[in-house]
């Protein structure tokens, strides 16, 4: 399971009907509707400093909440079926 890859699908609304999207203190945040609920893409890009480099780092929200394992799976699921059809 690739989250850059469920993130980046959402964020071309590939996979879901997107809400709203704005960046603000270099996150981007992405609002998406799945079935009857609303989550929340956090995405901050790679950063590198003098003290090394952090990786890019994905959050799902689920009102508020980190998203469950399981509703990351299903999504991956739904990427699968998408990417199967292109």
């Amino acid at each position: 399971m690739e989250v850059k890859d469920i993130y980046q699908a959402i964020d071309e609304a590939r996979l879901y009907h997107t809400v709203s999207k704005q960046t603000k203190n270099n996150k981007t945040y992405i609002k998406f509707r799945r079935h009857d609920s609303v989550f929340t893409f956090i995405y901050t890009p790679e950063q590198t400093t003098t003290e090394g480099s952090k990786p890019a780092k994905y959050v799902l929200l689920k009102d508020k909440e980190k998203a469950r394992l399981g509703t990351l799976r299903a999504m991956w699921q739904d990427y699968l079926e998408i990417k199967g059809e292109e």
